[in-house]
């Protein structure tokens, strides 16, 4: 798994979460909700870092990328409203 990647215009993102590129992870309704008994904090946190989708934006052309990391990566591009 590479450290980078590309949106459609071109530009290189940083897929690392921990290299301060302002990335955030989305929690889902269905992580949300379901019951981890006796979990404490830490351990909710580490389980979104490891199975959580992630948030990029593409500076230069203002694309939303979101990105689920896996056996096959699975990567989708939004463009902004105009």
């Amino acid at each position: 798994m590479g450290s980078w990647l590309t949106c459609k215009c071109g530009a290189r993102l940083h897929r690392n979460l921990f290299a301060g590129t302002g990335m955030s992870l989305i929690a889902t309704e269905a992580f949300l909700d379901t019951e981890r008994v006796g979990a404490s904090a830490d351990d909710l946190v580490s389980e979104l870092v490891r199975e959580g989708e992630r948030l990029l934006r593409c500076r230069p052309c203002g694309r939303i990328v979101l990105l689920q990391e896996g056996p096959i990566d699975q990567v989708r591009f939004y463009t902004p409203d105009d």
